[in-house]
């Protein structure tokens, strides 16, 4: 890129690849790694494309999802808020503060980035990715819901997943998705946290079929069958997770922040 002077649009791709590389990385619990390159996507993707082109500046907000994937709390409420012009990263901002929030018992201050979410209008054609921006923030802002819900140990909390999870199923294939993280990965951990060990096995089963050989959901497999006490099953999950996660930076205590 500094030897050579990029064609036309040739940048925009080059954010993408480092998307790539920023969500294949979180999938194996790099978190360093996926941050890094979730910066340099923004950074790579040219400013006068983002703003002439509604929506795109959705790929502008990968590196705060990836702060919520790996419970970057502080970091998430230490991010400067974006213009006004870009609705979806606004939008996307106030996911994860309200997940921040939810997440170290600051519920009322949640509730209030979840309602300021909800109160974001794009057009019904704006694009984020391959799917419109509508489907895209109704699903951060149910999966917000949920999340305070599981914070406010609300009996809605499970159901409120169940109910991401299919707003998620709904998305069109894209490569990386157009989401982030799959909120399969947090209702298959509130399930077993709630001891439902079969149901969770079920969630991460279906999630594994979407997403072969991530380690998150494989750790939750070990887990259900372990409880479970499936105990041949449960060896080949923990071999299959220690493969998946062999370069990974943190430790897991579940399949969820």
């Amino acid at each position: 890129m500094e030897r050579t002077p990029p064609p036309g649009y040739y940048p925009f791709y080059l954010g993408h690849n480092y998307g790539f590389l920023a969500y294949s990385a979180a999938m194996e619990g790099r978190s360093a790694d996926s941050l890094e390159a979730s910066r340099k996507s923004a950074e790579a993707l040219p400013k006068e494309i983002v703003c002439s082109m509604p929506g795109l500046d959705f790929f502008l907000s990968e590196p705060l999802l990836v702060m919520v994937r790996f419970g970057r709390w502080d970091q998430i409420l230490e991010e400067k808020a974006p213009e006004e012009k870009y609705a979806v990263l606004r939008a996307l901002r106030h996911h994860a503060r309200g997940m921040a929030f939810a997440s170290t018992k600051r519920s009322g201050e949640a509730k209030k980035e979840l309602e300021t979410l909800r109160g974001i209008a794009v057009p019904e054609d704006l694009l984020a990715g391959l799917n419109t921006g509508r489907l895209v923030l109704e699903l951060a802002a149910k999966i917000l819901e949920a999340r305070i819900a599981e914070a406010d140990e609300s009996k809605d909390a499970i159901a409120l997943w169940e109910q991401a999870v299919a707003i998620e199923d709904r998305l069109a294939y894209n490569e990386p998705a157009d989401w982030f993280y799959p909120a399969r990965h947090h209702l298959g951990a509130l399930l077993l946290d709630s001891k439902r060990a079969k149901d969770a096995e079920a969630v991460y089963r279906a999630d594994l079929a979407k997403n072969p050989g991530n380690g998150w959901s494989l750790y939750g497999l070990w887990q259900s069958l372990r409880l479970q006490k499936k105990t041949k099953e449960a060896a080949k999950a923990k071999q299959d997770f220690d493969q998946a996660w062999s370069r990974a930076d943190l430790k897991l205590s579940r399949s969820a922040f």
